[in-house]
């Protein structure tokens, strides 16, 4: 394998270390260490997407659903019950709204 190839990427020493890829900063994704050995690894600061290395920023989102991943832009939003989630640096962030509870209108119910 020549480093070359994937853009950007070196030689390292320790090239299988977490995270080494986009997928590896989601939520329902576990990156196991294991022991160091060489190979190629983006610089510092970027992780490989695409076979190519792209800086953390430019990281899509996974989202599980149905036994598959959707992928989610940099940026881009989703909004889920009363609470919106963005995707930043490969990693879903979401607001934890509280959601409104409605009981039924009656002449005794609060305003």
């Amino acid at each position: 394998e020549h480093c070359e190839d994937r853009k950007r990427s070196y030689q390292g020493n320790c090239a299988n270390q977490c995270p080494r890829t986009c997928a590896d900063l989601w939520e329902h994704v576990q990156c196991l260490q294991g022991t160091c050995h060489p190979g190629c690894r983006c610089p510092d600061g970027q992780l490989l997407q695409d076979n190519h290395c792209v800086p953390v920023t430019e990281c899509r989102c996974g989202i599980p659903s149905n036994n598959r991943t959707l992928e989610l832009n940099p940026k881009g939003q989703l909004v889920d019950d009363c609470n919106t989630c963005v995707c930043e640096n490969g990693t879903l962030v979401c607001t934890e709204l509280p959601c409104p509870v409605y009981d039924l209108w009656s002449p005794w119910s609060s305003c």
